[in-house]
């Protein structure tokens, strides 16, 4: 870590009234946690997609299938850009917790 990021971690810490070294280990023992909390949640939001579509193809068809796919579809979007652009956290979670504390300490300074 280079002084700059030493210095934002030291403020941080002070105003958490915490030690440095602490918070530093504190935040890479939670990477994986919050990585595995958002994945399950993943699993969890796409298990929940894929019973809704299947009840969607074994009803029969009446004049309510159509917006049944067209919320399916804009719901199912929406939670796939969502979860797409919160991946590399989750990714860098289980792989490169440093990277992972290091963008939350960047991201509560803001």
């Amino acid at each position: 870590m280079n002084e700059q990021i030493t210095e934002i971690i030291k403020k941080l810490s002070e105003k958490l009234g915490v030690a440095s070294e602490g918070l530093w280990r504190a935040l890479l023992k939670q990477a994986p946690l919050s990585a595995a909390t958002e994945l399950v949640l993943i699993v969890i939001v796409f298990i929940a997609f894929r019973k809704w579509f299947k009840s969607i193809v074994k009803r029969e068809s009446d004049e309510l299938t159509p917006v049944a796919w067209l919320v399916w579809g804009v719901l199912f979007g929406f939670a796939f850009i969502c979860f797409g652009c919160n991946l590399d956290r989750t990714l860098a979670g289980f792989f490169n917790p440093e990277y992972w504390a290091l963008k939350e300490i960047l991201t509560s300074v803001k």
